[in-house]
């Protein structure tokens, strides 16, 4: 399965939310990574996805 790399300027974290304890995570990005993220659109919205976060 290939990767989806990109560099982010910020994360961030709300939740949970009292429907069913969930949380959404946001990724701010610059200018230069919008082709790697042109990836994202192609996923299937269906799809269960395998995040990994690497810090610098």
């Amino acid at each position: 399965m290939p990767k989806i790399m990109f560099m982010a300027d910020a994360i961030r974290v709300n939740g949970p939310r009292k429907t069913d304890n969930s949380f959404s995570v946001t990724f701010e990005t610059g200018e230069y990574e919008k082709s790697k993220l042109a990836d994202l659109l192609l996923l299937d919205p269906g799809q269960v996805l395998k995040v990994s976060v690497e810090t610098e």
